[in-house]
């Protein structure tokens, strides 16, 4: 039996991120994916145009009926729309002790509309407790440093938020431009750099959601943190080169 993995996503319905995406990567990895929708959105590759929420008490008992019929070897978590929904998210992680937990928080989407209210961000630290790596890119590390009232440069925050969660942190696209192939891990132990190549004039679609996942589905097999991380990379490199162009001109990856 193929070990089964939860994700706790947005539905994107363009596949390119959120719930879709998380489970091609994890199905293509040898993992059965399991989800309970965050969210759902309206949006094309380029934009999200509106965000919905179901009810708590729907996402709850979903959870639920999961847990009672599928034992769960990893969890994926990504956008989480409201307060309510950032509560049941933790208190579910407090019952995952045993497993691995890769926490993407998507914050506000590349054009700028916001995923995480403020009420709900206010959770965030405690979620990133509870997990077993947090993958943020650098707007989305200073938000959260700025949540738990942390300042300083991106490495310090970064090292801070590791301080304060006990949670390894994984900075994806290192601090932007040239260095956006460029991921950097903290933890208690310090800092390894894990460099990676840059696809010049490429602004893909859904990277976050893609690497995410494939770290959660080396954890899952067994790997130690830095070799998830480095076969994580490797798998969504080879992903993306297999890219093509969407009709509003935003790259999309592919397996």
């Amino acid at each position: 039996m193929r070990p089964k993995a939860l994700i706790l996503a947005g539905l994107d319905p363009t596949g390119g991120a959120g719930i879709i995406a998380d489970a091609r990567v994890l199905s293509a990895r040898g993992l059965f994916p399991l989800a309970v929708p965050t969210g759902l959105t309206v949006q094309t590759g380029k934009e999200v145009r509106e965000v919905f929420t179901p009810p708590a008490r729907l996402f709850s008992r979903s959870l639920q009926g999961i847990e009672e019929t599928h034992p769960i070897s990893g969890v994926k978590v990504g956008m989480i729309p409201s307060p309510d929904i950032a509560r049941e998210v933790d208190d579910f992680l407090r019952r995952q002790e045993e497993i691995p937990v890769v926490f993407d928080p998507v914050l506000a989407s590349t054009g700028g509309t916001t995923l995480t209210p403020g009420e709900a961000r206010k959770i965030i630290p405690s979620i990133i407790r509870h997990s077993t790596l947090v993958t943020p890119n650098a707007r989305e590390l200073l938000e959260i440093g700025e949540e738990m009232s942390l300042s300083g440069t991106l490495e310090e925050v970064a090292f801070a938020i590791v301080r304060e969660t006990g949670t390894p942190l994984l900075l994806t696209g290192g601090s932007g431009g040239q260095d956006a192939g460029k991921d950097l891990l903290f933890t208690t132990g310090g800092k390894k750099e894990f460099p990676g190549e840059y696809l010049e004039g490429k602004d893909f679609h859904g990277t976050g959601c893609l690497l995410s996942s494939a770290l959660l589905s080396y954890l899952v097999d067994g790997y130690t943190l830095e070799e998830a991380v480095q076969k994580g990379k490797e798998f969504t490199l080879s992903c993306l080169k297999k890219g093509f162009l969407s009709l509003d001109g935003r790259w999309f990856w592919d397996l």
